[in-house]
């Protein structure tokens, strides 16, 4: 039995597809349309200065550079991120930099914040408060810049272990020295004594000073220094 389509069938069929087609381009296009822009935190800029001509156009085509040069030329912003949500809405995230330490000043009163990079930043005190530990000791830094002293890298990588593993330790160091070149001294809240270790053992002088601390019984108020940076050592200095 053979069957046949008809002419005007097949051509209602493809207009169809033709149709269902357009439409899903027309609403995939219509996702990419810029509606809306979304700025955090609004105080540091406002929509209304921004993308003025833009609003309308796909997003995958705005020029992106010189909105970020633009904002970072009228606003008080040394960091932007920028990113699309459909559908039509751009967010701009604005000084979005999360401290996992602060550093402290050449004058000695100045806070700055360290981000996972060890890149140098203003410290937005209202939005992330001061629960980091405080970095002294280095001198050469430069405000956007990454600290170029070599201790820096491996010691940002063991506080990101000890943060993910250990917050209540994290929390706890107040202090983080490096003015010695020969060893980092922390200092511990709580603790009468100075801590010693070396920037690549944070994470297990710390855990070595909970193991001790659990273990010992006697005064600790005539411990001056603990050297934990000798494996399988504790040396207490009275």
């Amino acid at each position: 039995m053979n069957f046949r389509v008809r002419k005007p069938f097949v051509y209602l069929m493809l207009a169809t597809v033709l149709m269902g087609g357009a439409v899903a381009a027309g609403r995939y296009m219509d996702a990419f349309k810029l509606k809306e822009v979304h700025i955090t935190p609004a105080k540091l800029y406002t929509n209304e200065k921004v993308l003025k001509h833009e609003i309308g156009m796909n997003m995958l085509t705005l020029p992106l550079d010189r909105i970020t040069e633009k904002i970072l030329a009228e606003a008080d912003v040394y960091r932007v991120d920028i990113d699309f949500r459909l559908p039509g809405t751009l967010v701009i995230q604005l000084n979005n930099v999360k401290p996992l330490a602060l550093l402290l000043a050449r004058d000695g009163r100045t806070l700055y914040c360290l981000d996972n990079n060890g890149v140098v930043y203003k410290h937005d005190y209202e939005t992330y408060g001061l629960d980091y530990p405080i970095i002294t000791g280095i001198n050469d830094y430069k405000l956007h810049g990454r600290i170029r002293d070599t201790r820096v890298t491996p010691l940002l990588e063991q506080l990101i272990k000890v943060q993910n593993t250990d917050m209540d330790s994290y929390l706890a160091v107040s202090t983080i020295d490096l003015s010695d070149a020969d060893k980092v001294i922390l200092y511990i809240e709580g603790l009468p004594f100075m801590v010693l270790t070396d920037a690549g053992s944070l994470h297990k002088s710390l855990t070595k000073l909970k193991i001790f601390m659990m273990g010992h019984n006697h005064d600790l108020t005539k411990i001056k220094q603990l050297d934990l940076r000798t494996d399988g050592l504790i040396i207490a200095v009275n």
